[in-house]
Formats: C-alpha cells, structure tokens, sequence
C-alpha cells in the first residue's frame, strides 16, 4: 500500500467536494471587529517566569510553520527564539523560488478548433492544476515560513481557481505571492490588481465604460485593504470607474488595459476629482 501522500491522484469528486466542505465551513465575519495589539514587538528574552521551553517552541513552530515533530522542538530548544525566527525570515527572504512548471504557457487551442480539442485541452488542464496543489504542499515542506505568508495572502486576496479555471493563471498568481509575500504591501496591492486570476475573480474583465462592474473596488476598499467604514457608496463607485478597461484574453495570456473600454469621465473619491 503507497502511503505517500503526494502520489495519490485527487479526482474532479474530490475538489468538488472540498469546496463544499469549505462553504460549509466557513466563518462568517459580518460583526468581527479587528483586536489592537495585545503585547510590544520586542524580541522574547527568557526568564524565570518566561522561559525558552517546549510549549513556547511549539507555539513558534505553529506561527513559522505547518507544525513540527518531536525532534524539531527538541532541536529548536538549543536555539534561541530569535536565531529561529532570523533562519526563518532569511530562509524565506533569500530561498530560491520554485521554477515554473513546463506549461506555464500551455495556451487553449485557437478559436475555431474543434470541441473535442477543446474538450482534451481542459481535461489536461484539470490534472495540471491538481499538479500544482500537490507541488505546493511539497513548498510547504521545503520553504515552510515563505509558504505560510503565502497561504496567508492567499487566504487574503481570495481567489477560486472554478472561476478563473486555468492552470498557469494559478501559476502566475502564486508567482506573484512568492515574489511579494515578504515585502511592501501597497506593491502586492497593485500587482495582485493587474493579475489573471484576480481581474477573472472579481469580474474586472467586465468593468467597462458604460457599464461598471463594482465587485473588485468593493473587495479592494473592504476586504484587502481599508475595511467597512472607511469608505463611502460613492468612492466605490468611482473607484470602479477609475478601473474599467482591464482585460483578460485566454488564448495568449495576454493580460492589461484598453483605452476603449476605460470611463474618461471625471471621477471623485476620498475628497479628490480627476479623470
């Protein structure tokens, strides 16, 4: 019997039923307020009353990685907290991305091919995107800490691969975690708008002159940055006219911005008019 986790092959049964279990599950967050800062951010110094022992360790462990077994804790019990957390952040600021896989640009057929082309295309673009998932648990291992940010950021700027559905639009969009993960946030912002995955998501694709689309502005202003109460009705608005004329075009990869589809008109949110 092969225990190995990363050989079994998950089926379309199985994702689907993750998903499932994940709505399910799900935490509603309508009335969470944002708790302050409990304590400093000065590095730990043991002492009689706090000192450096297993149940610290372990608690490190949980905030740097997916867990760790007995022999890690016993190993990081001969360190300080502060050599474990440096190794970590250089680990993670320093370590080599992974390469990108071989269909990073696997394009669809072209328009007009047959449906079985296409058919063959998306079966193969299934099992690619399985691929990945199971490539990442494998980061998880070899690059714990950068892996969790990315989880994090992941879990921030939510994305569902059901909608955006191909493999090397995932690929870019962790690209772009890996690459940010650990650095300044108004620039993961700004790459994370202009992404694949993301203008598919929340509809940016649609944002057109004439015809705004506010998903992601509302996301944007009460999700990934500033949070409800903050903002008005009307910055999401404009806001989402100051973003139309993005596109997506799936059978190149080609992702930017049309002048054609853009809304010129003057706009005005948080106290500023421009077009």
């Amino acid at each position: 019997m092969n225990n190995n986790i990363f050989d079994k092959k998950l089926t379309q049964e199985d994702v689907k039923s993750l998903h499932k279990s994940r709505k399910k599950n799900s935490v509603k967050t309508e009335n969470v307020k944002a708790k302050g800062l409990s304590s400093n951010l000065d590095e730990f110094t043991p002492s009689a009353t706090t000192p450096w022992d297993s149940k610290r360790a372990k608690h490190l462990m949980r905030r740097l990685r997916f867990g760790a077994s007995y022999s890690d804790i016993e190993l990081y019990m001969d360190s300080s907290a502060g050599s474990i957390v440096k190794e970590a952040l250089d680990s993670a600021q320093n370590g080599q991305l992974p390469s990108q896989p071989e269909w990073y640009n696997k394009y669809p057929p072209p328009q007009g091919s047959s449906q079985a082309e296409f058919v063959q295309y998306f079966e193969e673009n299934f099992d690619l995107v399985l691929e990945y998932q199971q490539n990442w648990v494998k980061e998880m291992f070899e690059n714990p800490f950068r892996e969790k940010m990315v989880l994090f950021w992941h879990d921030h700027f939510a994305t569902e691969q059901m909608k955006y559905e191909l493999a090397p639009f995932a690929a870019r969009h962790f690209t772009i975690l890996r690459e940010n993960c650990l650095g300044n946030f108004k620039d993961l912002v700004y790459k994370i708008g202009k992404d694949h995955a993301m203008l598919i998501y929340l509809d940016s694709v649609e944002n057109r002159n004439g015809s705004p689309n506010e998903n992601y502005a509302r996301e944007l202003l009460e999700l990934f940055t500033m949070g409800i109460g903050n903002y008005s009705q009307n910055d999401i608005t404009d806001i989402s006219r100051a973003l139309t004329g993005f596109y997506v075009n799936f059978f190149n990869f080609d992702a930017g911005f049309y002048s054609g589809f853009h809304d010129t008109g003057e706009k005005t949110f948080f106290g500023r008019t421009g077009n």
